[in-house]
């Protein structure tokens, strides 16, 4: 039994209430463990800022063989107004093509091809000689073939000039209604509006803009804009400078007649009839899509920021209660060393 006691030691732990040294603390791993959550959310932060791009391709739509073919008016005819319908057939395709009537690289109209394959575009003529052309246009802005060249020509109708009567008379002759007042300087630019694009396309979420400028006659003008559903922009007192007029359409068709009317110091005046056409899907509706940032990003950094905070305060709050005590190391030396003198004083007894 006395053998038995003799390898037996029973060792007796005080507590202190005392902060162990920092040494025991593993700062190190939690460090570490920041340090990826940090990562882990920056990586994060980044994907959900490369979802946020949208990258956009051009799928061109059909376009369809053939050129148009222009009915009327008859070739080298002339005219004394200056507003003509340009008729003729057009190649049917799906989704339907665009008919714009051209001179030269400048759009002076344009209409949608019919079911029937036959298009009526109204055009303003200029004093003069023109020839026009009727290119195949689809949705996409892709230019297909073009129509044989008409020749036209528009001669304005002259004003006669009142006769001054020999006796005197209460009354004053006056001029027709919407003719010019006087005949235009050969030096004089006709009349021009000039749209950067022959068509305008719009969706639910896209307002039609239309996108041009005005030449010629005598500035400054005044222009407005029916967009077809009822509703009128105005331009007033404007000059060369491109012009940006923008409309919503409450209800999406597949086309709607734009009629821009210009008009200028003079009184002289010209119109242009586009259309605004909206790109549809298979089903006829248009779906966009929107792309959202991550809803909890804001949330994620703070409690990141709030971890720091916190393995921060309590780093300072041991080191502060490590100046305030003992260091452990010590006690710990001083205790082995009267562990070992009572151990050598049991020795020497025995």
């Amino acid at each position: 039994m006395n053998r038995v006691h003799k390898h037996l030691k029973l060792h007796h732990h005080k507590h202190t209430g005392k902060v162990l040294h920092h040494r025991h603390t593993s700062y190190w791993a939690l460090v570490l463990v920041v340090v990826l959550a940090g990562a882990c959310m920056l990586l994060t932060n980044r994907m959900a800022q490369a979802a946020d791009y949208v990258v956009t391709a051009k799928i061109s739509a059909p376009l369809p063989a053939g050129a148009p073919v222009i009915t009327s008016p008859a070739d080298g005819t002339v005219f004394d107004s200056p507003t003509v319908n340009i008729n003729g057939t057009c190649p049917l395709s799906t989704p339907a093509i665009l008919i714009v009537i051209y001179e030269g690289t400048t759009a002076l109209g344009t209409a949608q091809c019919t079911p029937l394959g036959t298009f009526s575009v109204p055009v303003t003529l200029h004093a003069g000689t023109q020839q026009l052309v009727a290119t195949v246009v689809n949705i996409t802005d892709d230019v297909g073939d073009s129509s044989t060249p008409l020749t036209l020509g528009y001669t304005p109708k002259q004003v006669p000039t009142p006769v001054t009567p020999t006796t005197p008379s209460t009354t004053t002759p006056s001029r027709p209604h919407g003719q010019r007042s006087t005949p235009r300087g050969s030096g004089e630019q006709e009349l021009e509006i000039r749209s950067r694009s022959p068509f305008i396309v719009y969706g639910p979420s896209k307002p039609a803009v239309w996108r041009g400028s005005f030449a010629g006659g005598q500035p400054p003008y005044t222009a407005n804009i029916a967009w077809g559903d009822g509703k009128t922009s105005w331009l007033k007192q404007v000059g060369a400078e491109p012009q940006e007029v923008s409309h919503s359409y409450t209800e999406v068709k597949s086309a709607y007649r734009v009629t821009i009317t210009l008009r200028d110091s003079g009184g002289h005046e010209i119109q242009m009839r586009l259309l605004a056409v909206s790109p549809t899907t298979a089903s006829g509706t248009l779906t966009p899509t929107l792309n959202t940032p991550l809803p909890f990003s804001h949330l994620l950094y703070f409690l990141y920021l709030l971890t720091i905070l916190v393995l921060l305060g309590l780093w300072a709050l041991e080191h502060r209660e490590n100046l305030r005590t003992v260091p452990v190391p010590v006690a710990a030396r001083k205790k082995r060393a009267q562990k070992n003198t009572a151990a050598a004083k049991r020795a020497r007894r025995r």
